[in-house]
């Protein structure tokens, strides 16, 4: 079964190196501009398509990206990790 992960970055200083680490390791992404949170503060989401078995190695490649800025952010990105009964592509 396919998942998808919404990465919702709010540190946007580590996109380039979230993106090229992603497009290295075979994985395609929709970027997609985004604001909430209590401070409606701006961020950017990636949906990102992943076989169920990828979904671990995906995990730990963002949390790799995110330690490279650990001590200049507590908190870059939220993941939230959805199912999906169908994945086409047109």
């Amino acid at each position: 079964m396919k998942k998808i992960v919404l990465a919702v970055v709010f540190d946007t200083s580590i996109l380039p190196l979230l993106m090229n680490s992603l497009t290295e390791y075979g994985h395609v992404y929709t970027m997609i501009n985004s604001q909430g949170g209590f401070f409606r503060r701006n961020s950017t989401t990636l949906m990102i398509g992943v076989e169920s078995d990828g979904v671990a190695a995906l995990q730990a490649l963002i949390e790799d990206v995110c330690q490279v800025n650990a001590s200049e952010v507590q908190k870059s990105i939220t993941m939230f990790f959805l199912e999906a009964s169908q994945f086409l592509q047109m």
